[in-house]
């Protein structure tokens, strides 16, 4: 055989073809993934005031690198972005402000890249806010599971025990680029657990600590919280992002169904009492509160939208897709404040007449988030749940009969523990009592929630060593077992009853014991704000050990807790 003028023997022309038959299905292997996605991207970017900049290098940056990774690439400044430019393509990477409001009926799938990504599309309702821009390149508590993680690259971030700065507490930190100058920016964890609409994918170290996450999905939108462009990105973090752009693909037309963290009547009642829009803290923030058709004609005289606001705050609320404030007309055509229980009473009596039943349904509709076919379905609901009904601005102004947010993380409810202050137990008092809350933050200040959110009620016995404690005595045996008593007060609603610690068995049948430390766990809300509430309880115990059973015996705590309305 004979190639280029070079003889090859037989023997050896085999053996190549044969090393060759090996070799080709892995080069097969590698271009495969290292093929271009088949996905069109968007990227926003390249604008002067960004962050991570020179925004024109950063632009370059990303447009090279998402050109290497998918077979269509536009760029085009934040300033020139229309949400007409995105119906041709897949998924949009914003990485700059935007000058307009995007409609509500606007859900192309978006990665918003820190609080780049984030300007403008705050404007839109979303959960998605800016809690602190103060994430830095480090990120833990990852849901390495998720499908950002799985492909098309593959990806296994490399996660290495550090200590979080502000937390003081250790976990597994994955570096996702270098250190910047500029920080990435967090939103508030309580916004998207639980929620149907959203995920939450990682932390971050960052100024509010497990308060603040750094990667989490709503509906159409990703925010990918760390501000580093593909260069100063880890290889890890590069591969990862490639594969959130793929991951959102699947979210195109998703719509938002969960609202939280709107701003209230309140919010608005301290806009309007100001002075002078120009000495706010922030004033740009006050102009998007107020209705686009107003701007034009009162601009910043502050004494117009007092005017045009004040006789109506009872019926303002916050339309889905908006974040300003409108009246609602078909409120204020009873004459009833939305948060009243009388508008959905009256609501329910006119759906009788013909006339007026098209207004109720919308009423009821808008301010229950339910959806019953005929008046006889809504007149059951009301007489079941009148007595429970509480209005939330923040909760998407509507009313609710239960819990109105999610309940903490286990994080929050282990820091919780952590921090609670317990005498040391010994032979002569072998069990120390102590209570607490868990809200969605730890704070050394004071313990803090607001209206409708659920709150975790911690109480923990500490069992000195050869000590035990009962849970459950059969009624021959004359033993006490551990009851807890606590007292809400007014305006506050148990949820779900108390959940016990392991117990492990006696020495007789049916005699169970709490051993070491045991936790007791009960959730319960809010239904109206209280700035000097108190928990209090009592807890009953009996402590023996092998030698001796000491009397039956009784500890209160008292648990100070502040709520807010929003």
């Amino acid at each position: 055989m004979k190639r280029n003028g070079i003889q090859l023997t037989h023997s050896f022309a085999t053996a190549l073809l044969l090393c060759l038959g090996v070799l080709l299905p892995l080069h097969a292997a590698v271009l495969g993934a290292n093929a271009k996605q088949p996905l069109r991207v968007l990227y926003v970017g390249g604008d002067a005031d960004v962050l991570g900049g020179p925004g024109p290098e950063r632009a370059a940056d990303f447009t090279s690198f998402l050109a290497q990774n998918f077979i269509e690439v536009k760029s085009i400044a934040g300033a020139d972005f229309k949400p007409e430019l995105a119906a041709n393509f897949d998924v949009i990477v914003k990485d700059a402000p935007i000058s307009i409001v995007l409609p509500p009926t606007f859900r192309k799938p978006m990665v918003l890249v820190g609080s780049n990504g984030l300007a403008g599309i705050d404007r839109t309702g979303t959960k998605i806010k800016l809690l602190c821009e103060c994430l830095r390149e480090k990120l833990y508590d990852i849901k390495l599971d998720h499908p950002i993680f799985q492909g098309p690259l593959p990806v296994k971030p490399t996660l290495v025990q550090e200590t979080n700065p502000y937390t003081g507490e250790t976990a597994d930190m994955w570096k996702v680029h270098e250190k910047t100058q500029d920080p990435g920016l967090v939103t508030a964890v309580e916004q998207f657990l639980d929620a149907a609409d959203s995920e939450v994918i990682s932390g971050g170290i960052n100024l509010k600590g497990d308060h603040g996450v750094a990667l989490v999905r709503e509906a159409n939108l990703f925010l990918w919280g760390p501000i580093g462009s593909p260069r100063t990105m880890t290889e890890e973090a590069r591969r990862a992002f490639v594969n959130t752009i793929v991951y959102m693909k699947h979210f195109d037309g998703a719509q938002q169904t969960i609202w939280r963290g709107l701003d209230g009547r309140q919010e608005l009642q301290m806009v309007l009492a100001t002075k002078d829009l120009h000495t706010m803290l922030s004033p740009e923030r006050a102009y998007q509160n107020f209705l686009p058709e107003l701007l034009g004609k009162y601009g910043a005289a502050i004494e117009k939208y007092r005017a045009y606001y004040t006789p109506d705050l009872p019926y303002v609320r916050q339309p889905h897709g908006n974040i300003w404030f409108e009246v609602d007309p078909d409120a204020k055509s009873l004459g009833i404040s939305n948060n009243a229980p009388l508008l959905l009473e009256k609501s329910v009596q006119l759906l009788a007449d013909p006339a007026q039943s098209g207004r109720a349904v919308r009423l009821l509709e808008r301010y229950t988030g339910l959806h019953f076919a005929t008046p006889e379905e809504w007149q059951i609901w009301l007489v079941a749940n009148k007595e429970k009904l509480y209005f939330s601005d923040s909760y998407d102004y509507r009313f609710f009969t239960g819990p109105a947010g999610p309940a903490p993380t286990a994080r929050s409810i282990e820091t919780a523990i952590r921090h609670m202050d317990l005498a040391n137990p010994s032979d002569v008092s072998p069990v120390s009592v102590g209570a607490t809350v868990a809200t969605y933050y730890y704070s050394k200040e004071g313990n803090f929630s607001k209206k409708g959110a659920l709150i975790t009620l911690i109480v923990r016995l500490n069992i000195a060593d050869g000590w035990h404690v009962y849970a459950k005595v059969p009624e021959d045996a004359p033993y006490k077992p551990v009851t807890l008593q606590a007292e809400l007060p007014k305006g506050f609603r148990w949820s779900g009853d108390w959940t016990t610690p392991h117990a492990s068995p006696g020495d007789v049948p049916g005699l169970t014991e709490y051993r070491g430390d045991a936790v007791f766990l009960r959730q319960f809300y809010a239904t109206s704000a209280a700035s000097k509430a108190l928990i209090n309880g009592t807890v009953h115990v009996q402590a023996c050990n092998t030698e001796k059973c000491l009397p039956a015996a009784s500890g209160t705590f008292n648990v100070p807790l502040t709520v807010y309305e929003n």
